[in-house]
């Protein structure tokens, strides 16, 4: 979606898009204009942390299931 807007004064700016809902942008002054910039929302993140934490969980014990069974 291509967007356009004239603003005064902009500190800063966050929107969440509903047709994406796992991403938050933000939007702030710079030198050149206004920068936007994107980021995963701190759900998404959580998400992923969580899976990862499993998984290093999973191969801990694999191994050391596949260390008692092989002494």
């Amino acid at each position: 979606m291509a967007r356009r807007a004239t603003l005064r004064r902009l500190p800063l700016a966050h929107v969440r898009v509903p047709a994406d809902p796992h991403r938050d942008y933000f939007a702030f002054p710079s030198h050149t204009g206004i920068e936007v910039t994107s980021r995963p929302t701190t759900e998404r993140v959580r998400h992923f942390a969580a899976i990862a934490g499993a998984s290093l969980t999973l191969v801990v014990l694999v191994a050391a299931l596949a260390v008692a069974l092989l002494r």
